[in-house]
């Protein structure tokens, strides 16, 4: 399995060198690489809407399945915005982290008047994004990022995944059936649809020498039983081969089948 590539950008403010919020940020690539996240950040703070531009577009040129803002300290909304008007066809999270202390003394107010700035805006304007308050060493902030970031990497393979679909509806369940239009852009697969009657036609072509090694590889890794007969064997592997045939030229990902009645 791959692992999930999300981006990693950086917001700050001109006015408002920020060590600590750099260390926070290193912290949490950190131990997300820890967690087999495969992070690609942006090498420096945007401080500028120009700079979020710049660094949200080399993000995009990495194919990132989604987006961490990280919010070090004040900064203005124009400098999130400019990133987020480049990145709002992925899936985004805001990650702003409170008030903390350091051996015993208070260090930073953190990014917490920011977080409330940048989400509400998102909020306001209805754009979906996840949104994470809490220090980078707080395990329900890191569970809740690496969940954002695997649904991310769904999110992609989806939109990539291509699927046969041979026949339709099984006798006639109102639940087996789907808006094609509405999948592909909802959930992402695109639907390739063959009838029953092609795929038979495919099945009946495939000719018997290319079943016996499949039957020979069959029945050296399997257990047959006595009922199976040869004449089994070959529909069954006619069935495998054409469809690996059709998969093939077709690049699908997967399968699925009307069995009744056709196929039963």
């Amino acid at each position: 399995m791959t692992n999930p590539k999300i981006g990693f950008l950086m917001l700050g403010h001109r006015d408002y060198p920020n060590e600590i919020g750099e260390r926070m940020a290193d912290r949490a690539v950190e131990q997300l690489i820890e967690s087999g996240i495969e992070i690609r950040r942006a090498p420096s703070p945007a401080l500028e809407p120009w700079q979020a531009v710049n660094a949200a577009r080399e993000l995009l040129d990495s194919r990132v399945d989604g987006v961490i803002l990280f919010l070090d300290t004040w900064l203005e909304a124009q400098v999130a915005i400019a990133a987020v008007r480049e990145l709002e066809h992925l899936p985004l999270l805001v990650w702003g982290f409170p008030m903390f202390e350091k051996d015993g003394r208070r260090e930073s107010t953190g990014s917490a008047v920011v977080y409330t700035v940048i989400k509400g805006a998102l909020d306001r304007v209805g754009l979906p994004h996840e949104g994470v308050w809490g220090n980078v060493d707080d395990p329900k902030a890191l569970d809740r990022v690496r969940i954002f970031a695997r649904a991310a990497y769904a999110r992609r393979r989806l939109q990539q995944t291509r699927i046969g679909l041979v026949g339709y509806a099984s006798m006639g369940m109102y639940s087996g059936t789907f808006d094609h239009l509405l999948m592909r852009f909802r959930i992402g697969p695109e639907i390739e649809h063959a009838d029953s009657y092609s795929i038979i036609r495919r099945i009946e072509a495939i000719e018997k020498k290319r079943c016996a090694p499949v039957i020979a590889r069959l029945r050296k890794r399997a257990r047959i039983t006595d009922g199976v007969t040869e004449d089994h064997l070959q529909t069954v592997v006619r069935i495998y081969l054409a469809l690996k045939d059709w998969a093939g030229e077709r690049h699908l990902d997967a399968i699925c089948f009307k069995c009744q009645y056709e196929f039963s």
